[in-house]
This record gives structure tokens, C-alpha cells and sequence, in this order.
């Protein structure tokens, strides 16, 4: 006969004991989840361009001590007022081109044929001016003043400042034509004037700005930029995936100014 083999009862509930607690312990926590990717790199602002695509080197004019620029239209006679204007005109009418710049060219013939005898006897009197200052050599002198002030109104760079301002003088011109050329040349000249101060004033803003961010991103992003890394400090990094953002130039501002006629013509 077979025999029938039991555990004792104390064995027996020892191992349910066990499997019971095992069924009660804690699950062990899950594994933790796997780190973000990184950002994406931070697109760099593109490298401040200059006002007109003027060269970084260009000098501006010096200010005095009431802030003043030294420029060629600063301490003239009335004469010199008035023949400088014609002068922004003549060189506006030859400048300012396309079709929406031709009322410029209307108000120029309109200003020499409706003030042709004061525009003459302010030639006169500068020349008289000239001759008194400077002697023997007035006429070098008064040719080289006018050259400067030709090439004050003809810089490529400021030209959509100018032409902008001719363009509305012209017009209102136009609309209501001055009875005095020397009144008017009193609001006018100062209105040219403050046309080429806007443009050095956002020129030097443009030299601020662009030294800002040379040291901020130029050794790391200069070549990238077309910042030249002779003009930083230090050796260019190898790229990092940045983005720079690039400014297309203004190609309205790069004709070579016409050469204007110059005094007594």
C-alpha cells in the first residue's frame, strides 16, 4: 500500500506567510523618463547694417560746443544761403532720379526761370564775399567751397535722406511758388540740412549698435556675418549651428552720383 506524506501544519503556514507578504510588497518605481532634447540654437540678430550701405570707416562731421555739425552749410551769408540751395536743387535734379522724383527737376527750371536775377546777384555778391576774405586767390577758394558743397549733397549713401526731402520741397514749391528766392532758401537750405544730420545721426547710431554686436556675437559668428576677423579680437570659432540673419543691401543707394555743374553756371 501506498503511504500518504503531509507536511506538518506548521511548515505549511509558514510558506503561505511568505507568499502572502511577497504579494503585498511595493513594485519598484519606474525607470525615470529620458532628458529633453536641447533647444534649438538661438537664431543671431543679424549684424547692424549701415544707413545707405555707407563704408564703417566713413568719418561724419565734427559737431561744435552747441551741438552744431561743421558742416558746409553752417555761418553763411544770405548770398551763400540762397546759392547753396540752388546748388541741393542742381544737385537733386541730377540725382534724383525716376519717375516719381520728377517733380524735383519742374521745381529747379521753375526756380531759375521765375528767380534768374536774385540767384545771379548772389553769385556776384559771393564772389564779392570770396574776393574780400581771401585776396588774390578768391577764385580757388570760392571753386573749392563750392566742390565741398556739391559733394556734401552727392553722398551716395545719403541719398534717399536727400532726394526724400527735395522731392517734398519741391512739390510744396510747386503748389506755391516763393516770391522771394532769399526768404525761401532761409527754410529751405536748413530743411536740406536737417535731411543729411538725420543721416549722420543714424550712421553713428549704426556705429554704436554694429560695435555692440561685434562684442556679443563677432568672434563667434563674425565670419559667418561677413565681419572680417582681422577686425576682432581673438580667432573664430568653428560654427554651432546658429542661424545669422542676413540683411540684403538697399540697392537704390549705391549709384555713383552725377557730377553737378558748379558756380557760375
Amino acid at each position: 500500500m501506498f503511504s500518504i506524506r503531509t507536511f506538518p501544519m506548521r511548515k505549511a503556514l509558514v510558506v503561505a506567510g511568505l507568499a502572502f507578504l511577497a504579494g503585498c510588497a511595493t513594485p519598484p518605481p519606474p525607470p525615470p523618463p529620458p532628458p529633453p532634447p536641447p533647444p534649438a540654437p538661438e537664431p543671431i540678430p543679424a549684424r547692424p547694417v549701415a544707413p545707405g550701405n555707407a563704408s564703417p570707416k566713413m568719418a561724419t562731421p565734427s559737431k561744435g560746443l552747441d551741438g552744431v555739425r561743421q558742416t558746409v552749410n553752417v555761418n553763411l551769408s544770405s548770398a551763400q544761403m540762397t546759392w547753396n540751395l540752388r546748388s541741393a536743387m542742381n544737385v537733386a535734379a541730377l540725382n534724383c532720379l525716376g519717375p516719381k522724383y520728377e517733380p524735383i527737376l519742374t521745381a529747379y527750371k521753375a526756380m531759375l526761370d521765375g528767380h534768374g536775377k536774385r540767384l545771379k546777384a548772389a553769385n556776384r555778391s559771393m564772389d564779392s564775399e570770396f574776393r574780400q576774405k581771401y585776396g588774390r586767390s578768391y577764385g580757388d577758394e570760392r571753386e573749392d567751397y563750392m566742390t565741398r558743397v556739391y559733394n556734401y549733397f552727392s553722398l551716395p549713401p545719403a541719398r534717399s535722406y536727400f532726394c526724400g526731402t527735395a522731392l517734398d520741397l519741391s512739390e510744396n514749391f510747386l503748389v506755391t511758388p516763393p516770391d522771394d528766392i532769399d526768404t525761401y532758401a532761409a527754410m529751405a537750405l536748413p530743411r536740406f540740412e536737417a535731411a543729411m544730420n538725420e543721416f549722420y545721426d543714424d550712421f553713428e547710431r549704426y556705429q554704436v549698435m554694429s560695435a555692440m554686436w561685434d562684442m556679443k556675437y563677432g568672434a563667434e559668428y563674425g565670419e559667418q556675418s561677413g565681419v572680417k576677423s582681422a577686425v576682432l579680437e581673438g580667432k573664430p570659432v568653428p560654427a554651432t549651428g546658429a542661424t545669422v540673419m542676413n540683411v540684403p543691401a538697399d540697392a537704390e543707394n549705391l549709384d555713383t552720383p552725377t557730377q553737378p555743374e558748379t558756380s557760375g553756371s
